[in-house]
């Protein structure tokens, strides 16, 4: 089909190449949607948390979870989410007050499965590619007053929470500010 092209070896080139070769005889490919989302991420989600902390796999867990919740319950076949669809629930997070970093960290993880479907040529175009997602910008925080450190110390010892005190005794000494 190609022999000007140096050989490759991957899903999605040589889904396209007997897709061309159906057309070309005129057989349908049946191509299809594509597999449903709920359990192509099922089987990514257990792929990717193998070996990853717990912490890191509650977060994949969480934005699959609020992908899912946002598409609404039965199977959706990975082939019918569009675009426009991905943008709008990304749209969507912040719009419920999310931040833009927890929304952008949520979507980097439904587009990497997105990503992968289309590498595996289960689906022959990525939705997720062309969502724009707003930069993520870091609050500038000014150093705590004293009688703002004031009541943060005098709170940690009225509740006994030493560690928390010898920490914040720590950054402040370090001139540090201790994270919300």
């Amino acid at each position: 089909l190609a022999p000007d092209q140096p050989k490759r070896n991957d899903a999605a080139y040589l889904k396209r190449v007997f897709e061309t070769m159906c057309h070309r005889a005129g057989v349908e490919p049946g191509q299809g949607d594509g597999p449903d989302f709920a359990t192509f991420a099922a089987d990514w989600l257990r792929r990717r948390t193998e070996r990853t902390k717990e912490s890191t796999a509650a977060a994949y867990t969480g934005a699959i979870e609020s992908l899912k919740d946002y598409l609404g319950e039965g199977k959706q076949p990975m082939g019918k989410i569009t675009a426009s669809r991905l943008q709008s629930y990304y749209d969507s997070m912040l719009d419920d007050g999310q931040s833009t970093g927890t929304a952008k960290s949520k979507f980097n993880v439904i587009a990497a499965i997105f990503k992968r479907a289309h590498e595996l040529g289960s689906i022959p175009l990525n939705p997720a590619a062309p969502v724009e997602m707003q930069t993520v910008t870091q609050a500038e925080r000014k150093p705590f007053t004293s009688e703002q450190e004031k009541r943060i110390f005098d709170y940690l010892k009225a509740n006994n929470m030493t560690e928390w005190y010898t920490a914040c005794m720590l950054a402040r000494w370090a001139a540090m500010r201790l994270g919300d």
